[in-house]
């Protein structure tokens, strides 16, 4: 006797009897006869024990089989049960959607994604987890991220979203402080603002020109919107993605006129799994797809993927 019973008998066993004969059961299931027939012998080896008995012109079932169809009756119409509620969820986007984000994306683009988002579909809660650190999929329980820069888990990436541009801002304020216009050379000596976890260099462009800046940061922080505000108040010059310097309009400008940074920063989709997407994470994202160039449109500076 064997111990481990396969399901799938166990379901045309049920069929089988449901319907009286096997070519009945095959033509139900969609399968050859074969097949069921087959699938009822290992059934039945796997028990130890005849579930049917079958004559040339009839079925009968078994004590043992009529005991077993009690139990397994049930257990089927439960599993076919689960399948069309996980079909339906598959289907349906519904239930919570538990996305994360970094702050400057948080306070800029996605507020117009889970408006629209969840006008369009109210069974879905959302919960938008703001931070910068890298979570734990599994741990927070996570179905969505939203991530800037390169990616150190590619088995996570869904999709590319947009790539964003970037410059080096200051303040008028504080480039009336100095006085001359600046140059790029200036600003490995000037007060830079650093973003943390990011490269001491990064290069400039103006037309075919192309110079290559070092600074030395006399203040870093690992979030862009503080950096933003530390700029509008004259604290120094900063590399910030165009499209949150863009929400601070006249109190941060473009640091030098006619260059700017030769930046493109990725911004991807990481899903928890990668393979087979829940509704709601596709739903979302086809939303987001369908907004951003709109988003852009409206300034972020973004170019859709």
């Amino acid at each position: 006797m064997d111990n481990d019973v396969d399901l799938n008998a166990m379901a045309v066993f049920v069929r089988i009897v449901e319907t009286g004969s096997l070519s009945a059961a095959a033509q139900s299931m969609k399968m050859p006869k074969t097949t069921v027939s087959k699938r009822l012998a290992s059934l039945e080896q796997a028990l130890g024990v005849a579930l049917i008995t079958r004559t040339t012109r009839k079925l009968h079932v078994t004590e043992a089989g009529k005991v077993y169809f009690g139990h397994c009756q049930e257990s089927v119409r439960r599993l076919e049960q689960a399948r069309v509620e996980v079909t339906s969820v598959r289907e349906h986007p519904s239930g919570l959607l538990k996305i994360t984000a970094p702050v400057d994306i948080a306070h800029t683009l996605l507020p117009k994604v889970i408006h629209a988002f969840v006008a369009r579909y109210p069974s879905v809660k959302v919960e938008l987890l703001v931070s910068n650190r890298i979570v734990d999929f599994l741990a927070e329980g996570i179905d969505l991220a939203v991530r800037a820069g390169a990616m150190r888990d590619s088995s996570f990436v869904g999709r590319r979203l947009i790539e964003l541009t970037a410059n080096v801002y200051a303040s008028p304020e504080y480039l009336r402080r100095h006085k001359a216009p600046l140059q790029p050379k200036d600003l490995s000596s000037i007060d830079f603002i650093g973003y943390r976890g990011t490269q001491r260099s990064f290069y400039m462009i103006k037309g075919r020109s192309s110079a290559k800046i070092h600074v030395n940061p006399m203040v870093i922080v690992d979030d862009f919107e503080t950096i933003k505000e530390l700029v509008a108040l004259g604290t120094g010059v900063s590399w910030l993605p165009d499209f949150l310097a863009q929400t601070a309009a006249g109190k941060i400008v473009p640091a030098i006129p006619g260059w700017r940074a030769k930046s493109v920063v990725h911004v991807h989709f990481l899903y928890a799994n990668p393979k087979h997407p829940s509704s709601n994470v596709k739903a979302f994202v086809a939303v987001t797809m369908e907004l951003l160039p709109l988003l852009s449109h409206a300034g972020t500076s973004a170019r859709v993927c």
